[in-house]
């Protein structure tokens, strides 16, 4: 028995197989089972089971009332980290929390993308302690960020800053990253996809030396999320 030979034996072996199947398995159904699609939490356990995976993930996340308290946990947070410059998306849920003056009054430089200036946006962004974006929708059975790029909400800010703070209301959680793809397509078939989407599930993994896991190499080390009630 060759390496192929034994390899495909012991998928098989884990599988219950006595031998590697000799035709391919015949399926009638396309995409996800019907009980998959069916499959739905209730806008409670979208937030524990969001928050369970996040954490699984290493995330640090806080669920809060009121826009008011997110605030407060974000300069908590902030402050805990030792932060004195951020770069967040140039988004009208953030300017609504008003954060850029409560932020600059903690003494942290608060820079909005795509008001940089004569300014590189992607140097200033590499030079940020921490990004801060207003996420699309939210994944609770795996715990991810599903964030759509345009001209003001480029990834750059959730990718080069060693920190990424996301936040988002309850209702923008999803059960399954199906549904994401849902949208996706009726935002297509009316008025056309976003310049990116960026699917986020905890800091940056990278395992492709040696099988040697690293932290925060090719992104963020450390993600935080703040869900509003």
């Amino acid at each position: 028995m060759n390496k192929e030979q034994a390899l495909l034996q012991r998928i098989a072996n884990r599988l219950g197989h006595s031998e590697p199947l000799k035709e391919k398995p015949q399926r009638d159904v396309i995409g996800a089972p019907d009980f998959w699609r069916e499959y739905q939490l209730s806008l409670d356990e979208k937030i524990d089971r969001f928050s369970e995976s996040w954490r699984a993930l290493t995330g640090i996340v806080e669920v809060v009332d009121s826009p008011t308290a997110a605030l407060t946990v974000l300069k908590n947070w902030l402050q805990s980290e030792q932060i004195s410059r951020v770069i967040r998306w140039n988004h009208p849920e953030l300017d609504n929390l008003g954060l850029d003056g409560e932020l600059q009054g903690q003494g942290v430089k608060v820079d909005i993308w795509g008001k940089g200036g004569n300014f590189s946006m992607k140097e200033i962004a590499n030079e940020a302690e921490a990004g801060i974006t207003w996420v699309d929708y939210a994944v609770a059975d795996t715990g991810t960020l599903a964030l759509f790029s345009s001209a003001g909400k480029a990834r750059s800010v959730s990718l080069l800053p060693p920190i990424h703070i996301s936040i988002f209301r309850a209702d923008q959680l999803v059960t399954r990253i199906g549904e994401i793809m849902v949208k996706l397509d009726e935002m297509n078939r009316k008025q056309g996809l976003p310049a990116g989407v960026n699917f986020i599930t905890g800091p940056s993994r990278s395992a492709d030396i040696e099988n040697d896991l690293s932290i925060g190499v090719h992104g963020p080390k450390k993600v935080y999320a703040i869900i509003i009630r």
